[in-house]
């Protein structure tokens, strides 16, 4: 995807440079540029906060967008258990809050569910935690949940509680890949509205910035097509359909729509056996 924008004469900044630390507005309250973690100033004639989990560092948000994470674990089949799962069909249901790996291996129990991914390449595995974690113990801003991100944070890992409740969860589904080592895991975050939808809208009450989006965790499968609706959003010509339901509402929500995700949210300060858990390796190597 980068590449074909390159290619269509996108311009990519990285490092400190392009890490944007603050938004600036003049006095007509339009937005005029930003400011990068560098001390870089990026002034445009439109600014698109395109930020997620990290949008409320940037603009006033904490009652409209809530950085949340699930927990990705990966497990390495052998040469024979990929040519037993292999065709393994795939099946869905989230009321437990855990995605898992294969259809029913055994007699399911009613309150044991997930989401059931088909191998990837390489004979790749990957048990999710849906249970949501939030971050409003930072220390940028305190009392809003953002990104905690593996940039900021490179030694952190994924709580401890979290893989053994997926542990737990493939123990109950595919017991035989129970205690099949995590070559890897880690947290991934989005930005959550209230409502579940997007934002792609104008930020309100200033002029030149705009927000494209929030991706309430399940953003990611439109990414072949979400560009040319921020494109219309830009160019004012998104259909009202879209237009109403990805407007920014302040934090307000329609009652009465029960959410997808009934699991309790837990605070990453609530969590163990993840700060610094993967400094040892991480120095040695």
């Amino acid at each position: 995807m980068a590449n074909d924008a390159r290619a269509n004469g996108a311009k990519y900044i990285f490092g400190d440079a392009e890490y944007a630390r603050r938004i600036v507005y003049n006095g007509n309250n339009k937005c005029i540029e930003a400011i990068s973690n560098d001390g870089t100033f990026h002034q445009a004639d439109i600014v698109v906060v395109a930020t997620s989990a990290n949008t409320a560092t940037l603009v006033e948000a904490k009652k409209e967008v809530e950085a949340q994470c699930s927990a990705i674990c990966v497990i390495q089949l052998t040469p024979q258990e990929v040519a037993k799962y292999k065709d393994k069909p795939v099946m869905s249901n989230l009321k437990q809050g855990m995605f898992c790996l294969f259809s029913a291996y055994k007699t399911r129990p009613n309150n044991v569910t997930g989401i059931i991914f088909p191998l990837v390449e390489g004979g790749l595995v990957k048990p999710i935690s849906c249970r949501a974690i939030t971050n409003y113990k930072n220390k940028i801003l305190p009392g809003t949940s953002i990104l905690h991100s593996a940039g900021d944070y490179p030694f952190d890992g994924c709580p401890k509680e979290i893989e053994d409740e997926v542990r737990s969860f493939i123990r109950d589904t595919v017991p035989e890949l129970a205690d099949h080592p995590f070559i890897s895991t880690k947290l991934c975050w989005d930005g959550v509205a209230k409502d579940l939808n997007f934002r792609v809208c104008p930020y309100p009450n200033v002029n030149g910035l705009y927000i494209a989006t929030i991706g309430s965790n399940h953003g990611f499968k439109f990414l072949l097509v979400i560009g040319k609706y921020v494109v219309d959003m830009l160019e004012g010509s998104l259909g009202k359909e879209w237009s109403d339901i990805w407007a920014w509402k302040g934090g307000s929500v329609s009652e009465g729509k029960p959410s997808p995700h009934p699991f309790p949210l837990r605070d990453l300060s609530e969590l163990d056996g993840w700060k610094e858990k993967h400094a040892a390796e991480l120095k040695i190597n």
